[in-house]
């Protein structure tokens, strides 16, 4: 509608709407049928039915009106319900009720979403018919009737869809393709198990069944087993290479994996055996989504829509397209209508938390974010953003508490990791966790946290950069910090947020404690990637001429990213010859050609001018005419790469460094010094084995250091170990070095 409310309207429902006053608002008379709305602004929207009225509060809610009776249900939010006979507020999972002539009652309902299972999306497990129609000699003659049953579970209609498979059951008990359509039944219902026993006796039935190979590798993908989701449907491929429906559920197991050009063939492959497969359509934007090629993928999911305008993944992808292209209210919107094409999707769910928080509503995307952990209570991702949340309301230790157990439901995957990869989560794989961690003074558990994620993926860069800002506030860390940032910086798939200039510099004395140096002083960090213009700032000021300043702008522009920076920050000190000045100035950008590659250039500058710092215990011992001076310029060339399965990483720097030392009039010494250096790195993960390998070569005064480092984070080999034993790593390390 014009005011954004979004509305899904069930088979045949009878309504009017008309505009009402004040100018801008809306009745809708709902005289028969089922409607779920959406609507985020509570002055817009009244509903009436034959036996009450519903007015909005800011909610999501379902309204029936039936033959002698009209019931609400809310999901999220408020309404009040009123008739003649009184008034009711209900809440979330709660259900209203009036008949005619009484008062409306509320109820708390054990599963609200219940209400909304006309809505639900179930996953297709049989393609579509020949387009010929034409019969086949011997053809199954259950196959119509199955058909009838899949376009009823297409649109939602479940309870349709299971009394004309009950009608096929009870002529054809062991029929494959009917215990695979009722596995998927019992799978979006929250039974796993039975769709485990329905998927096992159809497969019992008919070993080469398509539709049961298809309903298996959804049961395997729902116990998070991608692998041997994906096993099964190489099998059904090569029992059946022209099925365009495996192929689809292929290119989806692909690119939960991660294999971005596999998922994107097997789309193709799938469009070229049935064009007009909007599933296909769907399966094939994901994969231009992720190879950044975002004016595709929109044209992509703009076919799906057009071909079957029940696919809530087609919104979901319209969705993250348009917010790739800048435009998170149309975004937004869309996925909106996701929410409503699947309300029962905790994923999507998660997805419409991030957009309402990057529209700074972050009471709605906390809403969403409890939903999706009802709804799915093992996926660790509505905990990840849930974290950040609660983190930016200030609520640290119940954000520490959600992304501990985000860590837990994990696994052994990297800190911050959706199962189902849709898109990266850069804003929040970011140095936000790193506040959680030290507003509640728990340094050393943030450092034990990153430690661990390297171990189980040391090419994981959150991890790399969780770790850098830990070190931060660290004493005699600033090697490690910077030696962290830099290895983030050329793993991360794509700059998230404005980088503090100072982060990467060492040697800044007092600005580690005193200076504008918060690693994410910023209260808001975006949850997802898009394109924007960000910037932050801080400044600081004291006695003894003590004063501070830290600016950073960046950028997002579909393959680039960019960020400047500037840091300042001098102080008297608090005796003669005592003062310290630095400034530092940086220039970033990177470029992603493609999903596989990555391109950044830096450049960096800084001056730091002192006089005598050191403290010998008596204040009055120190130079008073000791002074120092030390300028850098550095030019550092990155990329980072996917190859043979591991992670590539090379960089070429240059560094000019000037240091001036003065003791009076009488003496003084001015050194000049440039550096050249190459660094490779290779990361390389088979199974239980890490292989991290390395080599470097620096030119000043012919001095050539290499390295070669191999980890193993669990024992490759069978053996009965203690349960202590489990977590134990083995690592051999090869170093060698000369000059």
């Amino acid at each position: 509608l014009a005011d954004e409310t979004v509305l899904r309207l069930d088979e045949n429902t009878v309504l009017h709407l008309a505009p009402a006053e004040p100018a801008g608002t809306t009745w809708i008379d709902l005289l028969r049928g089922i409607i779920h709305v959406i609507s985020r602004d509570p002055r817009s929207l009244t509903f009436r039915t034959p036996y009450a009225n519903a007015g909005l509060e800011g909610t999501e809610f379902l309204v029936t009106a039936g033959a002698d009776e009209a019931a609400v249900t809310v999901l999220e939010g408020v309404v009040s319900v009123s008739n003649e006979a009184g008034q009711v507020s209900v809440g979330p999972g709660q259900r209203a009720a009036a008949r005619s002539g009484m008062a409306p009652t509320a109820a708390a309902v054990p599963e609200p979403f219940e209400a909304a299972r006309w809505g639900f999306h179930f996953a297709p497990v049989l393609g579509a018919p020949p387009e010929s129609g034409a019969a086949v000699p011997g053809a199954d003659p259950q196959l119509d009737a199955l058909r009838g049953v899949a376009r009823a579970l297409a649109v939602g209609r479940a309870d349709a869809a299971a009394r004309q498979l009950e009608a096929v059951r009870a002529v054809a008990p062991a029929h494959p393709i009917a215990l695979a359509l009722a596995a998927v039944i019992a799978l979006e219902v929250g039974d796993s198990q039975r769709a485990e026993l329905l998927v096992a006796q159809a497969l019992a039935s008919e070993p080469d069944s398509a539709a049961a190979l298809i309903a298996q590798s959804h049961v395997e993908q729902a116990r998070f087993e991608l692998a041997a989701a994906r096993a099964t449907l190489m099998r059904a491929v090569g029992l059946h290479p022209e099925n365009s429906l495996i192929w689809t559920r292929l290119a989806e197991l692909e690119l939960s994996s991660g294999r971005t050009r596999e998922g994107r063939a097997s789309a193709e492959r799938a469009l070229a055996l049935e064009p007009r497969s909007g599933y296909a359509h769907t399966m094939h934007g994901f994969a231009l989504l992720k190879m950044l090629e975002t004016a595709e993928a929109r044209t992509a999911f703009d076919r799906a829509i057009e071909l079957d305008q029940s696919l809530p993944l087609a919104r979901l992808g319209s969705g993250l397209a348009l917010l790739a292209s800048g435009d998170l209210e149309a975004a937004r919107r869309e996925i909106e209508i996701a929410v409503l094409l699947d309300p029962a999707n905790a994923l999507i769910r998660s997805y419409a938390a991030k957009a309402y928080y990057d529209e700074r509503r972050s009471g709605l995307s906390g809403t969403q974010l409890a939903m999706a952990k009802a709804l799915d209570p093992s996926d660790p991702t509505a905990w990840v953003y849930d974290a950040v949340i609660k983190h930016s309301r200030n609520r640290p230790a119940e954000a520490l508490q959600d992304w501990q157990r985000a860590i837990e439901l994990n696994d052994e995957r990297s800190l911050q990791r959706s199962r189902l990869l849709l898109d990266e989560d850069l804003g929040t794989r970011s140095a936000s966790v790193a506040r959680i961690y030290r507003d509640l003074g728990f340094e050393q558990l943030a450092l034990a946290d990153a430690w661990q994620a390297l171990t189980l993926d040391p090419a994981d860069f959150s991890a790399h950069r969780l770790l850098a800002d830990s070190y931060g506030r660290l004493p005699r860390h600033q090697i490690a910090r910077v030696n962290e940032l830099y290895q983030a910086q050329l793993l991360q798939p794509f700059q998230p947020n404005p980088i503090a200039p100072q982060l990467a510099q060492t040697g800044l004395f007092l600005a580690d404690q005193l200076g504008p140096m918060d690693t994410a002083f910023h209260e808001f960090n975006p949850l997802m990637s898009r394109r924007r213009l960000a910037a932050e700032g801080a400044a600081i000021t004291a006695g003894n001429g003590t004063s501070g300043e830290h600016v950073a702008v960046m950028g997002v522009h579909e393959r680039v990213s960019y960020s400047l920076g500037h840091f300042g920050y001098e102080t008297d000190g608090f005796r003669a010859n005592n003062d310290f000045g630095s400034d530092v100035r940086s220039a970033f950008v990177q470029i992603r050609p493609n999903e596989r590659h990555s391109v950044q250039f830096e450049l960096r500058s800084s001056d730091i001018e002192k006089g005598d710092l050191s403290l010998l215990f008596d204040p009055e011992n120190f130079s008073p005419l000791l002074r120092q001076a030390e300028s850098v310029d550095r030019l550092r060339f990155g990329t980072a790469s996917e190859v043979g399965g591991g992670t590539l990483l090379t960089s070429l720097t240059r560094e000019q460094t000037a240091v001036g030392f003065l003791t009076g009039p009488t003496f003084s010494v001015d050194t000049e010094q440039e550096d050249l250096s190459v660094d490779v790195a290779y990361f390389l993960r088979r199974g239980r084995w890490d292989i991290q390998s390395g080599y470097r070569q620096l030119y000043r005064d012919q001095t050539d250091i290499s390295s070669l480092q191999v980890v193993l984070p669990f024992p490759p080999f069978s053996v009965d170990m203690t349960e202590v034993l489990e977590s134990t790593v083995l690592q051999i390390s090869l170093y060698t070095y000369a000059q």
